[in-house]
């Protein structure tokens, strides 16, 4: 397997790469450590908060905010980011 040069409007090879740098999607980076303490912060603040909704009454709004936020929280351990928070 191989990464080549290609020319953009006849799709001929122009020559092999012989290397190449890949930077990240994103420039956010955080350590397990402070991943972990992003989490924690997000779920104490999650419960104030849907405390606050419910209190209020507003059982929908409550069970849609902690749904989105648990999908949210699984993406970052599974994946170490997401694009909601």
């Amino acid at each position: 397997e191989a990464l080549y040069y290609m020319h953009p409007l006849t799709g001929d090879v122009v020559r092999k790469v012989d290397s190449l740098r890949v930077f990240p999607a994103t420039h956010y980076v955080a350590g397990p450590e402070r991943m972990a303490a992003a989490i924690s912060s997000i779920g104490k603040e999650l419960e104030d908060r849907l405390a606050e909704l419910e209190g209020q009454g507003k059982l929908l709004e409550a069970q849609r905010l902690r749904m989105r936020t648990n999908y949210d929280v699984e993406m970052m351990r599974q994946v170490g980011f997401c694009s909601g928070i």
